[in-house]
């Protein structure tokens, strides 16, 4: 009930529904700034008669350079995923290479040392 409340006192870029969407108003950030976007080419469009109902060239300004500055930081935050995506596949690589030789060492403590002395290598072998 407080969303609706909200809704209905604060209205949001997507409050409205698209009649092209089916399922209802869409809450990603692409989608709000593709509506952001047409909302300003037709503003753009229509600039007279909104001029005449306090939407003068300096709201326009201002709410361009606004979407802008969003549009900005958004690319900027998915240039950030990407690096970390980078850095994730690079930890994962080295991880899986750590642990073949990891493996391969373990094998050989096991081989060469008697099990009594296994611990101080960090192996603990349980058999329950």
């Amino acid at each position: 009930m407080s969303q609706e409340v909200n809704e209905l006192t604060h209205p949001t870029i997507d409050s409205t529904e698209d009649p092209a969407q089916k399922s209802g108003p869409s809450r990603s950030l692409d989608a709000k700034l593709a509506r952001v976007a047409e909302m300003i080419a037709g503003m753009q469009a229509h600039a007279e008669p909104l001029e005449k109902r306090g939407l003068d060239a300096a709201f326009m300004t201002q709410f361009s350079a606004d979407y802008q500055a969003l549009v900005d930081a958004h690319n900027a935050q998915l240039a950030c995923k990407a690096r970390m995506m980078e850095k994730t596949e690079e930890i994962q690589a080295k991880l899986g290479q750590i642990q073949l030789t990891y493996s391969d060492a373990r094998a050989q403590v096991k081989r060469i040392f008697p099990k009594s002395t296994w611990r101080e290598f960090g192996i603990t072998d349980q058999r329950l």
